[in-house]
């Protein structure tokens, strides 16, 4: 059959050889039935590289959704913990340490989780550094913090080491999260905004144009970031099939209308048609 092959994924239409991979624009006839170790090799490797790269994204991610669905054996165990210092006759203050040092590492926890798909789409720049580094300190704490919440309260100065954690914790989220918060205002998140630039104009039956001035603007405070990390994730989880995210999609839309960080539009205007959300459903 005909080697020259066409990628219908949306949005992309690369042309290239099924024999040797190559972009068809530059192809050569005649050097395709070469053998050509380092390019073979370099390609495969590459592959290799950016699965390995994408599975390390989700595995942390997935693993803090896990320890989330898990939540309510933590409290459980911290309302144990309380009732034992009850019997103790510890103070009220003391066992309110541990409950909100719960609430502390749950918060964490749902923080850590979508930091996973954000830092995946990042470009390497020393601010992706500091915010992997942000990111470090904060999974380091909240071990910690676990560690000491499943501690035996025989140690005598356990909840003040608790409460100083969970302080310390919450104060490397908030690190976290006004570096996230800042690289909006200040654009270092390159890679972000290229992302989302190219997928959310990437709509079926409709040609993107240059959008006017002031319509798309940046979402600097960051209102609707976790829609927006959604779609992203969604995206990520379908090999970047936009028909698959179309929901996800929407929401985020819906959300930057709702706080004027682009004009209103009918749904159709942005590529949602009746008969898709239909066919979704069915």
């Amino acid at each position: 059959g005909c080697n020259h092959m066409t990628c219908r994924k949306t949005g992309c239409n690369h042309e290239f050889c099924w024999l040797c991979f190559g972009d068809w624009k530059e192809h050569n006839a005649h050097n395709c039935n070469r053998f050509i170790a380092d390019d073979i090799l370099e390609k495969q490797e590459n592959s290799k590289i950016e699965l390995n790269r994408y599975l390390h994204y989700f595995e942390r991610y997935h693993n803090h959704l896990r320890s989330l669905a898990l939540e309510h054996k933590l409290l459980e165990k911290i309302q144990e913990r309380i009732e034992a210092m009850q019997k103790l006759k510890k103070s009220y203050t003391d066992q309110q340490t541990f409950l909100l040092a719960g609430n502390c590492l749950k918060e964490c926890r749902h923080t850590l989780m979508f930091t996973y798909p954000f830092a995946f789409y990042l470009h390497p720049t020393n601010q992706s550094k500091t915010f992997e580094d942000n990111q470090s300190n904060l999974e380091t704490a909240i071990e910690d913090l676990t560690g000491l919440l499943e501690k035996d309260l025989s140690d005598v100065n356990l909840i003040q080491k608790v409460q100083d954690k969970y302080r310390y914790c919450a104060s490397r989220r908030k690190a976290l999260l006004d570096h996230t918060k800042e690289g909006y205002k200040q654009d270092y998140w390159t890679g972000i905004d290229t992302f989302m630039t190219s997928y959310t104009l990437q709509q079926k039956h409709i040609t993107p144009t240059k959008p006017e001035r002031g319509v798309f603007p940046l979402d600097h405070e960051g209102e609707c970031k976790e829609t927006m990390l959604n779609y992203i994730l969604c995206l990520a989880q379908n090999d970047n099939k936009y028909s698959k995210c179309q929901e996800e999609s929407k929401i985020y839309f819906q959300c930057r209308m709702d706080r004027n960080l682009m004009k209103k539009h009918e749904w159709e205007d942005l590529g949602f048609f009746q008969n898709e959300s239909s066919n979704k459903k069915s």
